[in-house]
């Protein structure tokens, strides 16, 4: 009974998650992976063992760069400048490090202002949105979709097999 409210859990995570890919402000990636290693730790790794888990982290870490490549390299492409990106990074990590996820938003946003002004452009111009910032926005939602789903398949075949 315990077994079947721990993958009820998991599941329920990993869907969070998976709309967390579209919806702004929920760790999309990172709470489907919480979910595949909740379920493997609470299993004490029974059924999903840690050569799996690394797998799974390596798809879930190939998902999360690909999303900060997204937005370093639109901010380049929409000349936010070179120090506003060191300041959005900057900002996240030092919000990060709350653990709150407004605090990590407010830390890269607050970051990325002071960047922006600290390199002389006027803030109010630095969020200029072109066609290919929403298409390279576009293309790295659905390929984090694809991951979402395969890691999820891949945790449902592994449990149910």
């Amino acid at each position: 009974m315990l077994e079947i409210a721990i993958l009820i859990i998991s599941l329920l995570v990993m869907f969070a998650g998976l709309l967390g890919i579209v919806i702004p402000n929920l760790p999309g990636i990172v709470l489907i992976w919480t979910g595949v290693f909740f379920y493997a730790s609470t299993t004490k790794f029974a059924i999903l063992d840690q050569e799996y888990i690394l797998f799974i982290t390596s798809l879930a870490l190939f998902a999360i760069l690909l999303d900060y490549a997204e937005s370093i390299l639109g901010s380049r492409k929409t000349n936010n400048g070179f120090r506003g990106i060191i300041g959005a990074v900057l900002g996240g990590i030092i919000g990060g490090t709350s653990g709150s996820m407004i605090m990590m938003v407010a830390g890269t946003v607050a970051g990325a202002t002071f960047g922006v002004i600290v390199s002389g452009r006027d803030p109010i111009f630095s969020v200029e949105t072109k066609d290919y910032k929403i298409i390279m926005h576009i293309g790295s939602t659905i390929i984090k979709i694809a991951v979402g789903v395969a890691i999820i398949e891949s945790f449902v075949v592994k449990v149910f097999a």
